[in-house]
């Protein structure tokens, strides 16, 4: 049997303060990315800093995830997550400094970030270790009643849904599958295909100086390769822009 994969690392973790709690993020979007993490918080470590992130997938019940946050800077629709008793998700959690939040708070400034209680959280999933979270604090971005649905001047970008998708199978092809499975709201989204296209119409941009790349062409192959297993007929339907 092949050795479980390694969580998805930037090189060295964050510095612990003595006498303080651990704080995690849950990402379950463009932060399952560790490069789109990257965007908003190595530029506040400086460059001779020796802080780095991990990310450790889990799933937490409670959360509904769907397509209904309407993204003003760049007019698209990313995905949320929303209190459902009856639902779970699939993302991953990342050890954040306390001085980190204020930026990741305005990233993610149209949320609430909402502690999550350790009993919701399963570690020790999708060939990841068992995280001790004693004594941790766990945040969320939580999204209030969902009321935005993708349209042809919001559509959801295939560029963001690379993004996530990338960096999900970084941890494993399962744990991609699962976010797409895991997901609500495919069928009833305007999805466009913005791959080749150039900003503004291509909706998500990469950040070369944060190591963002556009997914090699074998990725983007076990991407469709997922998204035509799991939501066939959104798939199909998307609309090719250039």
């Amino acid at each position: 049997m092949a050795p479980a994969p390694s969580p998805a690392t930037i090189p060295n973790s964050p510095i612990r303060t003595a006498n303080k709690p651990r704080v995690f993020v849950f990402g379950y979007g463009s932060l399952i990315n560790l490069n789109s993490l990257r965007r908003s918080l190595c530029p506040l470590a400086g460059a001779a800093s020796s802080v780095g992130y991990e990310s450790t997938p889990v799933v937490i019940d409670g959360f509904r995830r769907q397509w209904s946050y309407h993204c003003n800077q760049r007019s698209y629709t990313a995905v949320s997550i929303h209190d459902d008793p009856s639902s779970k998700v699939n993302g991953v959690l990342v050890e954040v400094r306390e001085c980190d939040l204020p930026v990741l708070d305005q990233r993610e400034r149209d949320y609430t970030r909402t502690v999550v209680p350790h009993h919701r959280i399963t570690t020790g999933v999708y060939g990841g270790k068992a995280l001790s979270l004693d004594s941790a604090v766990v945040y969320a971005y939580v999204l209030g009643p969902p009321s935005h649905r993708a349209c042809r001047n919001v559509p959801v970008p295939q560029s963001y849904i690379d993004c996530i998708i990338s960096g999900a199978l970084q941890i494993s092809s399962t744990f991609a599958s699962d976010f797409v499975r895991l997901t609500q709201g495919w069928n009833d989204a305007h999805w466009v295909n913005d791959r080749v296209a150039e900003a503004p119409i291509r909706r998500y941009v990469c950040d070369p100086k944060s190591g963002e790349i556009d997914p090699s062409n074998d990725v983007i192959e076990q991407v469709d390769i997922i998204l035509e297993t799991f939501v066939p007929s959104a798939f199909n339907a998307r609309v090719n822009v250039a």
